[in-house]
Order: structure tokens, then C-alpha cells, then sequence
């Protein structure tokens, strides 16, 4: 229970990804984004700022367009590329972003990512902004946001949505899944098993799927597992 609590008071600053010098192309410009936006907001007429505040992203279709989250013409055709989401696809994300982003700052807090009704009973919700939260900026902007959902996309390759799954269960970040990453993914997700009962899953685990016997679980090792599972069908959502 203790270790649940932590982590749903976790602000999202830690267990990023272990690779901290290889920045994926889709978030170099991440951060200047989300500074655009702070200053595309306040440039913006005055009834679409009010709308924004009311929490009417919905009500400006198809008002708003991409250049209102920061970004521009550029930017919009390199999320293209790193998306499977065509141009009004993008247009809803923007909405749907603005709806939650309810402070208007360009970013979605923890806070705001753990209020939504979607995430409500996920007992994973803290990991996965976590693992969204790719800068370790303290807030999903909007590339993190349409990178992470792109995962869920009929468009996703199993790889992609593999090593996103992964990286949730990868608590540590450092690139492997350890029996203490284990232990915690199983806190949060089941009730009631007792410490003796965790080790022995976690012992089975590792004994079953550490294929080289060094303690870890590698993505390969993870991927074997999983794909033996109906996973992508439960990653989808529809736009």
C-alpha cells in the first residue's frame, strides 16, 4: 500500500527513459513548443482565449488550428511524418489537448492527467504519464501527447506498441525491466497479495522469461512474453 501511494503521489519526475543523451527526433523541439504556446495563447483573439478558459476546445471547431498549441508550418508536416494521424485527426488532438490542458500553460500537469474520468480506475495512470512525459519537463506537450497517442492508432506497428508497453513496466528507466520494476507494476495492479505472495510471481516471472539468466528482462525477453498475449487490441482508441 505504501509503495501504491507513492507512486500516485508522484508528480512525474521520475522513471524516464534510461536513454538520457538519445533524444528521439519527435522531441527536439518539444520544449520551444511549448514555449510557443505560452505566447501563440496570449496572441490569440480575445473570444478563442475565452473559449480555451471555459473548456470549450470542441466548441472551436474548426476554429483552432495547429499554429494555436505552438506550432508551425514545419512542425505540423514533421509531426505528420512521426504520427499516423491525418490533418483533422490532428485537429481534434488539438482540441481534445486544449480541453485538458485547463490552466492554459501549454502543458498537461499531473494533476490534470490524473483528473481525467478516462484514467480514473487505471491503476497504471501514474506510469503512463510518466512514460508520455518523454522531456522530464514536468508536463506532456502537445508533441508528447500526439506522439503517446499515436501508439494507440490502427496505424501503430506491434513494435511500436510493444516498446511502449515496455517502457511502463520499465519503472527505473533504464532500459530493462528488473524484479523491483516487476514488484512495483504489480502493486499498482493487483489487491491484497502479501510480499510472500509478489516474490513468488516475480520468482516465476523471471525464472520463465529471463531467457540469459541475467536477473533482467531485455525487450526481447518482454516482447516474447507479451506477444503471446491479445495486447493490441487493447491498445486502440479511436481519434
Amino acid at each position: 500500500d505504501d509503495d501504491d501511494d507513492d507512486d500516485e503521489s508522484r508528480t512525474g519526475s521520475e522513471a524516464r527513459d534510461g536513454q538520457k543523451g538519445d533524444v528521439p527526433a519527435e522531441f527536439l523541439i518539444s520544449v520551444r513548443h511549448t514555449k510557443a504556446f505560452k505566447e501563440r495563447k496570449e496572441a490569440l483573439p480575445w473570444w478563442k482565449r475565452a473559449l480555451m478558459y471555459m473548456g470549450c476546445g470542441s466548441c472551436l471547431t474548426p476554429l483552432i488550428t495547429l499554429s494555436d498549441v505552438g506550432l508551425n508550418e514545419e512542425e505540423v508536416e514533421q509531426l505528420k511524418m512521426i504520427a499516423p494521424f491525418t490533418t483533422e485527426e490532428l485537429h481534434t488532438l488539438t482540441y481534445r489537448f486544449l480541453d485538458v490542458d485547463t490552466d492554459k500553460n501549454g502543458t498537461i500537469t499531473f494533476q490534470e492527467f490524473m483528473s481525467l474520468p478516462q484514467f480514473k480506475n487505471s491503476p497504471l495512470r501514474s506510469r503512463l504519464y510518466a512514460v508520455m512525459d518523454r522531456d522530464n519537463q514536468d508536463g506532456i506537450n502537445f508533441m508528447e501527447f500526439v506522439s503517446a497517442l499515436s501508439v494507440f492508432s490502427d496505424n501503430a506497428t506491434r513494435a511500436e506498441k510493444l516498446r511502449f508497453l515496455f517502457r511502463i513496466y520499465d519503472v527505473d528507466g533504464d532500459n530493462r525491466i528488473g524484479r523491483s520494476d516487476l514488484r512495483r507494476i504489480l502493486t499498482m495492479v493487483t489487491n491484497g497479495l502479501t510480499n510472500s505472495q509478489l516474490t513468488q510471481i516475480v520468482d516465476q516471472t523471471f525464472h520463465e522469461c529471463d531467457t540469459d539468466g541475467d536477473g533482467y528482462l531485455d525487450f526481447r525477453d518482454f516482447s516474447e512474453v507479451v506477444s503471446k498475449t491479445d495486447f493490441e487490441s487493447r491498445m486502440r482508441m479511436k481519434v
